[in-house]
């Protein structure tokens, strides 16, 4: 066997086995690095604890499931949870009622606490929750924290399709934006991360922190959370003043998509008060952005994908005496 042959083969070799294990994943989550958290008690009616209560977790985009056992305490915190609604089933042996939560938020970077109260009954017997758990109080966190999620960030009126302005628009900042504090801090003590990664063009530098260097377009965005108080040290950059953390869009068992387009020109602009009064023409304004996403399933349950395009085209212009050129 030729060498050049046995080097062919082992390559061929190692791309079956990733290909394998990318096809034998349980959930895509390596697509998403902005996890929440869900905090689980369970209480009999009388509000003692529930020992070894069974937990059945279901992400219902894209069908994931999570399973576990309440401890000595009747708690149980499950980590690292891909943004997104849950189905929670909790049951106990016989002797208990089997309680559904089939709306349960889980938002990135903030803890959603949920007590579960099963009631005396044959365990056949299912009660269904339909009411929304969300982190609105979080009992188990001190961090002061603002969520838009995507439907807010769509019917907000934003100028662009960048949505880390909207940072300047929570509690605890003061000023305009890009000349500002927050809480009595310097912008350039913020903190940006996108999917948990650190975003931040430099670490306490003028003007080096107020905005992410990726920028977070509304194509590709599912959740904003701005941390403006007791700030997670868990969260990229501990020390900060304010910590925004974008989560970008996921793959689920349903197909969606979307596509845009911005199209201005100067035609129903008006002439500006100093051009004016210089007898200069207005300036010329030719503005085109488009783009889309789509995401949906490879394979049910098991594999998704998410992709998105964006284009701008703006051109330009410069005043040479009387003329535009």
């Amino acid at each position: 066997m030729s060498r050049s042959f046995s080097r062919a083969l082992f390559g061929s070799m190692v791309a079956c086995v990733a290909l394998l294990f990318a096809f034998s994943a349980p959930s895509a989550r390596a697509q998403n690095g902005g996890y929440g958290t869900l905090n689980v008690t369970v209480l009999d009616e009388s509000g003692a604890i529930v020992p070894d209560a069974q937990l059945t977790l279901l992400d219902t985009a894209t069908g994931d499931v999570h399973k576990a056992t309440t401890g000595p305490e009747g708690r149980f915190t499950f980590v690292a949870l891909p943004l997104g609604v849950y189905r929670l089933t909790v049951s106990k042996g016989t002797n208990f009622q089997t309680q559904v939560y089939d709306s349960v938020v889980v938002q990135g970077g903030r803890v959603t606490d949920l007590k579960a109260l099963l009631k005396v009954g044959a365990a056949s017997q299912e009660v269904v929750v339909s009411g929304s758990v969300s982190p609105l109080e979080e009992a188990t966190s001190n961090a002061i924290v603002t969520t838009i999620d995507t439907k807010q960030i769509q019917d907000l009126p934003l100028g662009g399709r960048d949505i880390s302005q909207l940072a300047f628009l929570t509690p605890g900042y003061s000023g305009t934006p890009g000349f500002g504090t927050w809480n009595g801090l310097p912008m350039i003590a913020q903190g940006n991360t996108i999917d948990g990664v650190v975003s931040s063009t430099s670490r306490m530098k003028f003007g080096g922190n107020t905005t992410p260097g990726l920028q977070a377009r509304v194509e590709d965005i599912q959740e904003m959370t701005v941390q403006t108080s007791q700030v997670d040290m868990s969260q990229a950059l501990g020390g900060s003043s304010m910590q925004s953390s974008f989560v970008t869009r996921r793959g689920t068992n349903a197909y969606h998509g979307e596509a845009y387009e911005d199209f201005r020109n100067s035609w129903l602009n008006a002439n500006s008060w100093s051009n004016n009064a210089r007898g200069e023409a207005r300036a010329p304004l030719i503005l085109n952005d488009f783009g889309g996403s789509v995401g949906g399933p490879v394979l049910k349950d098991k594999l998704f994908f998410f992709g998105s395009f964006a284009m701008s085209k703006q051109p330009g212009g410069f005043i040479a005496g009387n003329q535009f050129l």
